[in-house]
């Protein structure tokens, strides 16, 4: 991921493009996460986790029930978190 600082100061995060999903090539994408995630010196919030993976892994085929089961949960509860959909994967 990149950090760049916009022009109301605000930090958009956008991700490369390497970090899409080829090929439904979740365990390439998972590594790569994983290895960019440990590269940080200070790990992002939770929600900012959860969002951006969220965004990456919605369209997973494999996933389908799991994606269709955390939109379902409420915001807060435990199904509806980054540690759901990293195990997901994982």
């Amino acid at each position: 991921m990149r950090n760049r600082q916009t022009r109301r100061g605000y930090v958009q995060l956008e991700r490369p493009p390497e970090s899409h999903l080829r090929r439904d090539n979740i365990e390439g994408l998972h590594n790569t996460w994983v290895m960019a995630l440990s590269g940080l010196s200070k790990a992002p919030d939770l929600d900012v986790l959860e969002y951006c993976y969220f965004q990456q892994v919605k369209g997973f085929r494999p996933l389908s029930e799991d994606i269709a089961h955390y939109n379902r949960e409420e915001e807060g509860s435990k199904d509806r978190s980054y540690e759901y959909l990293f195990d997901s994967v994982n």
